[in-house]
């Protein structure tokens, strides 16, 4: 295993231990993330990430849910 994917699975691991809620979801998204960001720190803007995501979601399906041209049976 590469030195920048064992730093990933370690970020991962220790995020997932600190992290709030959807903490290895948040880790997953903040994996990415270079490692002297610091594991808590890449979840946390992973965990702002899936909720920007989230949020962004919701709106479409808000748009969707209110649009006029909706689908008959």
């Amino acid at each position: 295993m590469g030195a920048h994917a064992a730093s990933q699975l370690r970020a991962h691991r220790v995020a997932r231990q600190t992290a709030p809620m959807g903490a290895h979801r948040a880790a997953r998204l903040g994996a990415h993330r270079p490692a002297h960001l610091g594991a808590r720190q890449a979840a946390r803007q992973g965990a702002r990430r899936v909720a920007r995501i989230e949020l962004a979601r919701k709106i479409t399906w808000d748009l969707a849910d209110s649009s006029p041209c909706q689908l008959t049976e």
